[in-house]
């Protein structure tokens, strides 16, 4: 089947380590969506930040905080269980001291103390290049896409995933299409059906024009 629908990281795909978000590629999307093809961004990143980085009305849903909240229609939808927010709630503010709602994001040095919240919380921890998420059980981004494409009514064989972190490999699992960027983890490389040979948003724009040339 043909594809209907793109998945897309923010951080390492269309937005570089250090910049803003590529232009090119919010104008690829545009010129894309106008042709009947959906955008769902899905980041680990905070609500908060992200409509601060990318205008929220360009993409069709949004998975934000590694999967653990959703906005479809308009509406926010938190995908953590009761109990999940009551025992984050107890941990110490100097270690939850981000925008986060859910999630818990801290510096991947922080070995040692992201394992101690995650025994307190009965959490999981997943990576993402320099960074670790402390994360609800059974939460990331493939389960907050996949109650996206519910919500649209589209087929997972028919979604297109592009990310460049280990905390991509879940997308890489559900979605059809798989592509990596040239600045990916060697992991999702392993498992994709293209990379691309540029970084960041001209690796997407590569990638967009690949499939819906």
């Amino acid at each position: 089947m043909d594809p209907l629908l793109v998945a897309l990281d923010l951080d390492g795909t269309i937005k570089p380590p250090f910049g803003q978000v590529d232009s090119e590629v919010l104008d690829c999307i545009a010129r894309l969506r106008r042709r009947g093809i959906l955008f769902v961004l899905v980041t680990g990143r905070c609500l908060g930040d992200v409509r601060s980085m990318v205008p929220p009305a360009l993409f069709d849903a949004m998975v934000v905080e590694n999967g653990a909240i959703i906005v479809t229609k308009g509406i926010k939808h938190v995908l953590a269980p009761e109990w999940w927010l009551a025992k984050r709630s107890t941990l110490p503010p100097n270690l939850i001291g981000g925008c986060e709602e859910i999630i818990v994001s801290m510096d991947a040095d922080l070995h040692q103390q992201a394992q101690w919240l995650a025994s307190k919380t009965g959490g999981r921890l997943e990576r993402n290049k320099d960074r670790l998420m402390l994360l609800p059980p059974g939460v990331d981004k493939a389960s907050g896409l996949l109650r996206v494409l519910e919500v649209l009514h589209v087929e997972r064989e028919r979604t297109v995933c592009i990310g460049d972190g280990e905390n991509d490999l879940p997308l890489f699992e559900l979605c059809g299409i798989k592509v990596a960027l040239k600045n990916s983890v060697a992991q999702l490389k392993e498992k994709a059906n293209y990379v691309s040979a540029k970084e960041d948003g001209k690796g997407v724009v590569e990638a967009l024009t690949h499939y819906f040339a």
